[in-house]
């Protein structure tokens, strides 16, 4: 059919099978197949190559192929997750080094037959994005997905939480990936592992959902501070929402914030979600630590884990009054 990628995967079957007929042969019966399935797709001899290719590895190894579609697009996958995703549980030691070595033998072949390019100094694997819409089309990855979640759970190393959300999205269960995004420890273990941006492309896997949204808007307005001292999320936290809140998520959040933070913090007297360079803003510092006051009146407080306490006069930081 012309596209690079067919002919490439076509060309390794030809390296494999006894002559070229052979190869047309495989080529034209995985077409007429999917002619019936998918008549208008664009690139149906695409797939047709990837069928006739497929069909020439072991079923165990096609499901295996198959399932490294529960990684990103476009992503490099490690190959130590790769080998999590093919083994039947969380392995260490001897096991673990017995699952890569294996792993990469597999991975080489499925390279040799241009299914996947496979980077073995770097220890990972980029896969087309025809072939993730393939793996999609012949096998459905919800129970590979959850499975995975799983093990990932058992972890959590910078993988985990760059991706946790993704794959219990991709097994549908959405519940448990919305628990998580709203968690102080997830939100602040992220933050510092893997920058507190990818907080804000956690919650773009959400469509049309209102505390998520909110929850977004924070990051986008706190992330400027938060990206230097993660120490000032409870006050960011309490700076740009009211509380108790009219959502019951990010009051619960607020909640266990106070929690974690362990310690008095500062924040406006009034809640802000005015994006930056909108709207009055003032620069105060109360023991060396800047505050921002967007519109909030020019009041701080000083808030624990009891509540708020304490308002203070930005100029003078002297006790104006006590609430609880």
């Amino acid at each position: 059919g012309g596209h690079p990628f067919a002919i490439a995967v076509g060309a390794a079957l030809y390296m494999e099978l006894p002559d070229w007929s052979t190869v047309v042969q495989s080529y034209y019966e995985a077409e007429s197949i999917l002619s019936l399935s998918m008549p208008n797709y664009e690139y149906r001899n695409v797939f047709a190559s990837l069928e006739a290719s497929v069909k020439n590895l072991s079923p165990e190894t096609a499901e295996l192929y198959c399932m490294l579609s529960v990684f990103r697009k476009e992503a490099q996958i490690p190959l130590d997750k790769i080998a999590l995703l093919w083994s039947s549980g969380a392995v260490s030691g001897k096991q673990k080094t017995a699952a890569l070595a294996r792993t990469g033998l597999i991975l080489k072949k499925l390279a040799s037959k241009s299914l996947l390019s496979f980077d073995q100094i770097g220890r990972n694997v980029t896969l087309h994005n025809l072939a993730y819409d393939y793996m999609l089309h012949r096998q459905d990855n919800t129970r590979y997905q959850s499975e995975f979640a799983d093990r990932l759970g058992a972890e959590k190393d910078q993988y985990y939480y760059g991706n946790i959300l993704y794959h219990l999205l991709g097994a549908g269960r959405e519940e448990e990936a919305r628990r998580l995004l709203f968690s102080v420890d997830y939100q602040v273990k992220k933050a510092e592992v893997c920058g507190i941006y990818e907080l804000v492309r956690d919650c773009g896997q959400w469509e049309d959902d209102g505390q998520v949204e909110q929850l977004e808007m924070f990051f986008k307005l706190s992330a400027h501070v938060l990206k230097e001292d993660m120490r000032q999320y409870a006050s960011q936290l309490f700076g740009r929402f009211s509380y108790p809140n009219d959502s019951a998520q990010i009051s619960e959040l607020m909640k266990n914030a106070l929690e974690y933070n362990r310690r008095p913090f500062l924040c406006p007297g009034e809640v802000c979600m005015i994006p930056i360079g909108q709207g009055t803003e003032d620069i105060v510092t109360f023991a060396g630590v800047p505050f921002s006051l967007r519109s909030c009146g020019g009041k701080l407080i000083v808030a624990d884990k009891s509540g708020f306490s304490t308002v203070l006069d930005p100029d003078t930081c002297e006790t104006e009054k006590s609430v609880s």
